[in-house]
């Protein structure tokens, strides 16, 4: 009798075993997920940090690049105030007068040098407007023959100032009938039959070069 109680107590025993082991094989896949769950939230946490460390970056870089940028343009804007102090710009129009003499049709040593000095201060400021030449002619004929000797001077002086490295495209040139000498009546008339006392005498044309530019000045 004993026997087959403890026979019946050893089987008792070996099928809780087996029940146990069944219990923690089927707890097993349990543990497997969350831990691979917990695996996901931390990698997924990780990811989260370094793209926050990377944005903080590019925060910075930004910031950095704009304090260089803000610098660089207050060191432009100190150096530019350092050539000029206390200046503004103004525009200014200069106009020069070049002489030809009665019949003339070459520029005059005079002409040359003042045309040069004016071709430096064309190029050396800030144009507002074409560079306009108007010439004239103050010998006797029609206004047509007057007219073509007008517009062969201001062409040469045009060309002269081209010559001197003024942009073609910034001059104008004119021709204008209006004599800056009015002869007398009788100087234009066909007939050969000229008072003596007539003032026929040509002083010589001019050719207006007139530029507008601006300039530095101290309010």
């Amino acid at each position: 009798m004993n026997i087959v109680r403890v026979g019946k107590g050893l089987r008792l025993l070996s099928l809780a075993a087996s029940l146990g082991a069944v219990a923690a094989h089927a707890a097993d896949p349990a543990d497997a997920d969350a831990r691979k769950a917990q695996a996901e939230r931390e990698a997924r946490a990780a990811i989260s940090r370094a793209e926050a460390a990377k944005g903080s970056e590019k925060q910075d870089s930004a910031r950095r690049a704009a304090e260089v940028a803000a610098r660089q343009k207050a060191e432009a804007a100190a150096r530019a105030k350092s050539a000029h102090p206390d200046e503004t710009p103004r525009e200014i129009t200069l106009t020069l007068d070049t002489p030809f003499a009665a019949d003339a049709n070459q520029l005059s040593d005079n002409a040359r040098q003042a045309l040069m000095q004016l071709a430096k201060l064309a190029q050396s400021r800030r144009l507002v407007g074409p560079i306009r030449i108007e010439g004239h002619a103050n010998e006797s004929g029609t206004d047509e023959y007057r007219l073509g000797i007008a517009g062969h001077r201001a062409d040469l002086v045009r060309d002269f100032l081209v010559a001197q490295g003024v942009a073609a495209a910034q001059i104008e040139t004119i021709a204008s009938p209006v004599r800056s000498w009015a002869p007398a009546e009788a100087c234009d008339a066909e007939t050969p039959a000229v008072p003596a006392d007539a003032q026929c005498d040509n002083p010589g044309s001019s050719v207006v070069t007139v530029i507008h530019m601006l300039e530095f000045s101290t309010p």
